[in-house]
């Protein structure tokens, strides 16, 4: 019998077909509780079913008694309040007790495989294990001084959300370093006001979406966040007050973005010959159309059209037109004059996911964005056409695994609806039949991008043991299915997996591949390389007959070479997507007897070696690890998941063997595995928890298998959890084996042990760890609690010490040197205080907003005086303290005595310039006698010396322009400064002719040459050098000159000279 005898055949367009199969992955299950025993009577329509994708668990619990909700009791039964968690083929896995909570409403998996339970005021999150996470989250008990209004308003509080932004921002770090202690809370609080309730609930990969009674829409997409729930703005009027608020369905695009889209046009509603069920999806020319672009004249036109089919009489039509003219002026007034409409313009994005919401009272789907939201108003669309029951809204919402298409089912009219995602276009109108109230639609999803499962119970379909199964195709094809009992579908990227009371079954579209090889009448070149292996096989001739086939068969533009690459890859392919494994071998031993008549690279070799890998790979997932994965799902999560996913199931040794067959990372599981032994030890030892000896015994085993990974596992991570589980003893000696001592530092300041840390951090010889830890010790610990710490440890008393003095912390200096002058006995902490306190007196004297800066520079020399007078060795240091004081003195009395000439803060050699060059003590003839004292008290009294003395009487006479006196002080005696900084002073000054007169007097031959030759004055040049009898000279100079009498000159000097 063939294969595809047992397919599941749909037309599509053009008379193609899609097709699909029914694949059971695990038959005879049986639901088992905690200890191993059947559960009698097990019904799976009385629980909620929460499936994680890609072959994840299924978690249920128990929908509560109706009886007593109608009743109004609060008490639920133990049952209700217990969930199980089973593995893909409905093995026992794990139970979580939330008996003490209230009431669970609903819960669902996250991308990440984390379990999702909601109360009614809580949000719980629970790994694959059962174990409750613990995050950052603000709740009442981490915030004690809120009053009772900001806790209302607390995700408006302007605090809280530069806390989020910023936790977002400095994610990364926060986890490396956790030296400030986080209150962890256990649960998520729901921002719900008094006397609020929740109605309606959607769960995503990313988070959850909550509708309550008071019209508020909230959604959690990031759950690390210290407050995950954002409230959406959402109008009261989009849902009538009157409404069933618990009616309200809805669903999320995440990772949604207002950019412009391009959407394949189709036939709009009833298609171009007015049928029902005919569609185009994925046909037609494109075009960019943006999100909800509709505006109110569009709106306008379809009533306008409508109402005029409806009038008979012509004279009222006018009217009617004239007026709403009219409005449409005011309309377009308002929209100009109101700039906040955010339901007349494009829609705001923001940041969060779309949310798809369905009013029960209208058919219609709000597009709710993070800062705004618009009404699609698809019942004006759909206005007399769906039976005139456009006053009910849509029961059921699905988006399509690629996110282009949305799916909606009308109960009222028993219609199935298919949309694109900017609500523009109908890709499917779709008449079930089935209208009824009492037969209530319960599950819609997709199967596949292209085609959609509706999902009615046995007791929404007439009472009876059978449940019904549609499937209908994007072309309004159907094909309808029975089952024995309830089934419960999730929906995943590529197909549909459903478990019943009895298996667990996958329903998919089945892929091209398979399609071409296995399809009755195939004649593609993969079907032809497959018969022509089954030949071979049977040792018949036309083997390599269909091998010449295969390479002389055209595909389309290309010629035969190929159509064998092409066959060999679709079987590669086909056996990548295949679920039996018979078949498989079969498909793999077709392509590499397709190979050995083509030249393979080096690629497609790798390329073929790796599929098989996954092929391998998936069979152990399915039949082993009971985890039922696609090829499609496998590419999609990515083998680095997978693993990730295996060691939060604790299912350690297939993970590290994964990783060992396909070359990828282990150290991440080996750190998950000693994480998780280290909790277990907790909960199963827990009195041998203070136990020195246990914790040495857990280290020496978690080495002996980690001790080939050291270089590679971080053993400081390892360590942390050993922390936090209060196993410190554990935490130090696993810290010792690590590597990397930035992890090390950062942990022992989370342990508080600061020693050890600022050990590592000397020993590392990296300042920025050093630094790490000052500031640590600096922020949570007292400072002379740091100064006896760091008092032996030169390295980090130089970095304290310079870090202090960048940031002007001289105070805090003089505390440590005083702390290790009286507490640590150093002698030289008093001469190191002393030039602090210099710094410091300096520091205040520039600082500009200081009104006292003056006093407070006199303050801090004469303590600098003190400490330097503290030992003889530093009797230098006082005597310069000293001085400066006096300095400082005699120019404020200069200050007094010159009317406000700028004295205070020169050096001593400027003063003397400035005193000498004072027009006060200049012109005033009174005062010469003065300024002559006060230059000769300068002088001895602060040991001026000479070369400081002529440089400032230099620099004075040029400056007042005392030509002759400066002539006559040099030559007065010989000068200690030389006579070029006569010479340069002159120049600077544009007096070269004053210039000259200091030139001869240059003893340097080479110098004064070249001054003569600057000034253009080659006679004296050559004159110099002459008498000097420098023949080289001579050369240089002819060299600088252009003149040809000069060189003839220089060369008759020369001559003579030899």
């Amino acid at each position: 019998m063939s294969i595809a005898a047992s397919w599941i055949q749909l037309t599509e367009y053009n008379n193609n077909y899609f097709y699909y199969r029914r694949v059971p992955l695990y038959q005879h299950i049986s639901w088992t509780n905690d200890q191993g025993l059947k559960i009698k009577n097990f019904n799976l329509s009385a629980y909620c079913v929460a499936i994680c994708p890609f072959g994840g668990p299924i978690a249920i619990f128990k929908k509560p008694n109706q009886t007593s909700n109608l009743l109004g009791l609060e008490q639920t039964s133990t049952e209700s309040q217990m969930i199980t968690i089973y593995n893909a083929s409905c093995k026992f896995h794990t139970k979580i007790d939330l008996s003490k909570e209230d009431t669970i409403l609903s819960i669902g998996w996250t991308d990440d495989m984390k379990l999702m339970c909601l109360t009614k005021k809580r949000l719980f999150l629970y790994s694959v294990n059962g174990d409750r996470y613990c995050g950052p989250w603000i709740t009442e008990e981490n915030t004690p001084n809120l009053s009772s209004s900001d806790k209302k308003d607390i995700e408006k509080n302007p605090l809280f959300i530069a806390r989020n932004k910023k936790q977002q921002q400095n994610k990364k770090k926060e986890e490396e370093s956790s030296n400030v202690n986080v209150v962890q809370s256990p649960f998520i609080p729901i921002p719900l006001q008094s006397e609020e309730e929740i109605k309606s609930i959607s769960m995503f990969g990313e988070g959850i979406a909550l509708f309550t009674s008071k019209k508020r829409l909230l959604v959690a997409y990031d759950l690390t966040e210290s407050l995950p729930f954002h409230e959406y703005p959402f109008p009261d009027h989009l849902v009538s007050s009157h409404s069933e608020l618990s009616s309200v369905v809805m669903t999320v695009v995440p990772n949604f973005t207002n950019s412009n889209r391009k959407k394949k046009n189709g036939n709009k509603v009833g298609g171009e010959n007015g049928k029902e069920g005919v569609g185009l999806l994925g046909f037609g020319e494109e075009e960019e159309e943006g999100l909800l672009d509709m505006d109110d004249e569009e709106e306008e036109e379809i009533e306008e059209e409508e109402e005029q089919s409806k009038e008979e009489n012509k004279e009222e039509d006018e009217e009617k037109d004239d007026k709403k003219k009219k409005k449409k002026k005011k309309k377009e007034k308002a929209n100009n004059n109101n700039t906040n409409n955010n339901f007349n313009a494009k829609p705001k994005v923001g940041k969060g996911p779309l949310v798809l919401l369905c009013p029960p009272d209208r058919m219609t789907i709000v597009a709710c964005f993070s800062q705004s939201c618009k009404d699609s108003k698809l019942n004006l669309r759909f206005k007399g056409q769906v039976r005139e029951k456009e006053h009910f809204g849509f029961t059921k919402i699905s988006v399509s695994p690629d996110f282009k298409t949305i799916a909606a089912f009308h109960q009222a009219s028993g219609t199935l609806f298919v949309f694109d995602l900017g609500l523009t276009s109908n890709y499917l109108k779709f008449s079930t039949g089935i209208s009824k109230f009492e037969y209530e639609l319960d599950q819609l999803v997709y199967c596949g991008s292209e085609s959609m499962l509706l999902y009615w119970s046995p007791d929404n379909i007439g009472g009876g043991d059978q449940s019904l199964l549609l499937l209908v195709n994007c072309f309004g094809h159907y094909e309808s299915f029975t089952f024995e009992g309830p089934i419960y579908l999730s929906q995943e990227i590529d197909a549909c997996r459903y478990i019943t009371q009895q298996s667990v079954e996958i329903f998919e579209r089945i892929p091209e591949s398979i399609v071409e090889i296995f399809r009755i009448g195939s004649l593609s070149s993969s079907a032809l390389l497959y018969d022509a292996y089954t030949d071979f096989l049977q040792e018949k001739a036309t083997s390599l007959k269909t091998i010449r086939e295969i390479k002389n068969k055209e595909l389309g533009d290309q010629q035969s070479v190929d159509g064998l690459s092409d066959a060999v890859n679709k079987c590669i392919d086909a056996a990548c997507r295949e679920f039996d494994i018979s078949l498989q071998e079969q498909l793999l031993n077709a392509a590499i007897y397709g190979k050995t008549f083509m030249k393979t690279t080096i690629e497609e070799a790798k390329i073929f070696q790796l599929k098989c890998k996954y092929i391998r790979l998936m069979n152990e997932l399915r039949n082993r690890a009971d985890i039922p994965m696609t090829y499609e799902q496998m590419i999609t999560l990515t083998p680095q998941v997978l693993v990730q996913r295996l060691s939060e199931m604790h299912n350690y040794l297939l993970a590290f063997k994964i990783c060992d067959y396909l070359d990828l990372s282990k150290p991440k599981v080996l750190e998950h595995w000693a994480k998780t032994k280290i909790r277990s030890q907790l909960t199963t030892n827990n009195d041998q928890q203070q136990d020195e000896s246990s914790q040495m015994k857990l280290r020496d085993s978690i080495i002996d298998n980690l001790g080939k990974f050291k270089t590679s596992v971080s053993f400081s991570n390892i360590a942390m959890e050993a922390f936090k589980v209060n196993k410190p003893k554990l935490a130090k000696a696993l810290l010792e084996i690590d590597a990397n001592p930035s992890d090390q530092i950062k942990l022992y300041l989370s342990m508080h042990e600061t020693l050890n840390a600022l050990d590592k951090a000397q020993k590392s010889n990296d300042t920025d760890l050093l630094y790490i830890v000052i500031l640590y010790l600096l922020k949570f610990f007292d400072i002379y609690y740091m100064f006896e710490m760091i008092a032996d440890k030169p390295q980090a008393r130089k970095l304290f010490v310079s870090y202090s003095i960048h940031l002007g912390k001289f105070k805090l200096l003089d505390k440590f040197y005083t702390f290790l002058k009286n507490e640590m006995n150093e002698d030289v902490a008093s001469r190191e205080n002393g030039f602090i306190q210099v710094r410091h007196a300096y520091k205040k004297f520039n600082d500009m907003d200081d009104e006292n800066a003056e006093k407070s520079f006199a303050y801090y020399l004469e303590k600098a005086e003190s400490k330097f007078g503290e030992r003889k060795v530093d009797q230098m240091d006082q005597h310069f303290c000293l001085k400066e004081r006096e300095l400082y003195g005699l120019q404020m009395k200069l200050e007094e005595e010159t009317d406000g000439e700028e004295f205070v803060g020169a050096t001593l050699q400027e003063t003397l310039y400035r005193v000498m060059i004072s027009p006060a003590l200049t012109n005033d003839k009174k005062k010469k006698k003065q300024k002559k004292k006060l230059i000769n008290t300068l002088r001895k009294d602060f040991s001026l010396s000479e070369k400081r003395y002529y440089y400032a009487k230099l620099k004075a006479y040029i400056h007042l322009g005392y030509w002759k006196k400066l002539e006559k002080f040099a030559n007065e005696k010989k000068s200690p400064i030389g006579y070029v900084p006569f010479v340069e002073s002159c120049l600077e000054a544009n007096k070269s002719e004053e210039a000259c007169k200091y030139i001869a007097l240059i003893d340097h031959l080479e110098t004064k040459v070249e001054y003569w030759i600057s000034l253009l004055k080659f006679k004296e040049a050559i004159e110099a050098a002459f008498e000097a009898r420098d023949i080289g000279l001579l050369e240089y100079i002819k060299k600088k000159t252009k003149n040809s009498k000069t060189k003839d000159t220089i060369e008759n000097c020369i001559a003579q000279l030899k």
